[in-house]
């Protein structure tokens, strides 16, 4: 898996004295501005660093919000909405990149004469060429533009939020740390809970732990100043290795229904019988053994289960 780069938030912004509303300003505005510099590059320069940069900026920011929602207005549901709808856009163009890199270029190494592996790969090659114009398209449209100041505006509406609209406003003047250990207590439990049985659960419940796994994460990393950067960083260790392994398994399961559905697609369209040979071949590359990525994710989790006793 491809490491996430942290955001631009150095650790000297937060301070334990701080309070909830400043820290909250601070660390949202922050990842804001990180992940706008992102997205100018994208819109001027694009591929496929740069596409998964963007795509981990939103991911932040959305945890953050998710993580501070009970001291901010309940704007923060329009505004995370605002992010994913973005990111789900950028997320087709990255499966394809993901699915090329790991699994096409590998199975074009291993046989390099098998017939139609070479259509199959021409034929992504290309759908991810048109996939990354779609996006420098985008990020030069109004469309991009209207996002930015959909952005800004609502950081604005968190930093002015009606009292009426705040589920915990008695604690936006209280000293960041007590929310900070509080909050991260109760999503530390409740993730542990979630997770006590990842290793027999669907493919799609194993894929929403990920998914919440990086989410704690992100958030944990954005307010380590103030839960402590030893233990913070056992934290953030244990759920990346949860992330990492489901990562892989998400990853795989995605690159056989793309190549499942890129064979029904050529049987409709009466293609040869070599096209769908290689697309077999492709499907079949992303059927990896689960048990160990499993094993290795539980492991992981015991050990934060340890970490958060």
């Amino acid at each position: 898996m491809q490491a996430d780069h942290p955001g631009n938030t150095s650790f000297s912004e937060l301070r334990d004295e701080m309070t909830t509303r400043e820290a909250a300003n601070s660390v949202c505005w922050s990842y804001a501005a990180s992940l706008l510099d992102d997205l100018a590059l994208l819109r001027s320069a694009g591929g496929g660093d740069i596409l998964h940069r963007s795509r981990i900026g939103l991911r932040r920011l959305r945890a953050i919000l998710w993580f501070l929602r009970p001291v901010l207005s309940q704007d923060t549901v329009a505004l995370s909405r605002h992010l994913r709808s973005l990111a789900q856009f950028l997320g087709r163009t990255r499966e394809l990149d993901v699915f090329c890199d790991r699994v096409l270029a590998p199975l074009r190494m291993a046989h390099p004469a098998a017939p139609g592996v070479d259509t199959l790969v021409e034929t992504f090659d290309q759908r991810r060429r048109e996939a990354h114009d779609e996006v420098r398209a985008y990020g030069r449209s109004p469309a991009m533009l209207e996002f930015g100041v959909g952005l800004i505006e609502g950081l604005v509406a968190l930093s002015c939020p009606r009292p009426a609209s705040i589920k915990r406003p008695e604690l936006l003047d209280r000293p960041v740390a007590e929310y900070v250990h509080a909050r991260l207590h109760r999503r530390l439990q409740a993730f542990l809970e979630a997770s006590g049985h990842l290793e027999s659960c669907a493919s799609d419940r194993q894929h929403d732990i990920r998914v919440d796994a990086k989410k704690l994460r992100y958030a944990i990393e954005a307010f380590r100043p103030v839960i402590g950067l030893k233990w913070s960083g056992k934290l953030v260790s244990r759920l990346t290795q949860m992330q990492d392994q489901l990562g892989e398994l998400n990853d795989a399961r995605t690159g056989h229904a793309i190549a499942l559905a890129y064979a029904t697609e050529r049987t409709r369209g009466g293609n040869s019988e070599l096209t769908l040979f290689a697309a077999g071949l492709a499907a079949a590359a992303c059927l990896p053994d689960p048990t160990s990525a499993l094993a290795k994710a539980a492991a992981a989790r015991d050990d934060l289960a340890a970490l958060a006793r």
